[in-house]
């Protein structure tokens, strides 16, 4: 068990110096679509519960508003958004000329949302010491996880281009931004602009 730990915490480690290595290994696995739903849902979990740990150290501005949720909707929230998310960057990268499977993009923004999750841990920590550290390593944390996703679309569509990973990363935003447009409804969750 410590030695799969062990190669797990150097995955990790090497999704930030090798993004494009651990993508294509990761998508030679060839792991089954059960159990890539099953670790869809178990990253969306761990992910609430840590996001929810990080509001809860964490003061919200002055004058912004924020919307409390329990962790089980936390997770359901979670879980849609990388549903979306899943579903977007296949069809749409497939629509921009990208080859990769449904699979191997399960997998991939699975992985992604689980070293955001060690990542958020790392910043939870830090806030405890300095909310300022804290802060920093928020920022820093933002840039390299999103050149790490920008480099798993490019292995995972073929593309060999960052600026169409690009491309396909902003449409699938504004795809996810319309499916969560009608999710928070229904939710009974606020959407920006509204009371």
């Amino acid at each position: 068990m410590s030695k799969e730990r062990s190669f797990v915490s150097q995955l990790v480690l090497q999704s930030f110096t090798e993004p494009r290595k651990v993508a294509e290994y990761l998508i030679s696995l060839d792991i089954d679509r059960r159990s890539l739903w099953l670790l869809l849902g178990l990253v969306s979990i761990l992910s609430a519960l840590v996001l929810s740990a990080v509001a809860a150290v964490t003061p919200a501005p002055e004058g912004v508003q924020t919307v409390s949720l329990s962790p089980w909707m936390a997770a359901v929230f979670v879980g849609f958004v990388m549903l979306a998310m899943v579903f977007a960057l296949h069809y749409i990268g497939r629509w921009l000329g990208g080859t990769g499977s449904l699979d191997s993009t399960i997998l991939l923004i699975s992985w992604h949302q689980g070293i955001t999750v060690a990542f958020q841990l790392l910043q939870l920590v830090l806030v405890l010491i300095s909310p300022l550290l804290g802060a920093f390593a928020n920022f820093a944390g933002i840039v390299f996880l999103f050149y790490i996703l920008l480099q798993f679309i490019d292995v995972l569509h073929g593309y060999k281009s960052l600026w169409k990973s690009f491309g396909a990363f902003a449409l699938s935003i504004v795809a996810m931004v319309i499916a969560l447009s009608l999710l928070l409804p229904i939710l009974g969750l606020p959407i920006a602009g509204t009371v």
